[in-house]
């Protein structure tokens, strides 16, 4: 317990003696010298607004084909399971 007490303590302090480097100190003489970049409005830059309606509908329809594909699947294997059960009964 005390060993570990101390060895976290001693990561602190080596931690807070690291030198974290200015943000000027970081940039470029390129960039430095560089324009800012053109503005554009909000509204262009993020595009034509999202039409929830008109998703939620899409999507119900989506999901509405799906089912209805998923039914007629389960019908035609319960049809050939019963056709395999009388075949195997009448032979």
């Amino acid at each position: 317990m005390f060993r570990t007490t101390l060895l976290t303590l001693a990561l602190l302090m080596i931690a807070a003696c690291t030198q974290v480097p200015e943000l000027n100190e970081r940039i470029g003489p390129d960039l430095r010298n560089a324009s800012f970049p053109k503005l554009v409005p909000l509204d262009e830059a993020l595009g034509p607004p999202a039409d929830p309606e008109g998703e939620a509908q899409a999507v119900q329809k989506t999901l509405e084909a799906r089912r209805a594909a998923l039914a007629q699947r389960a019908r035609r294997l319960q049809q050939a399971s019963h056709d395999d059960t009388t075949q195997s009964i009448t032979e």
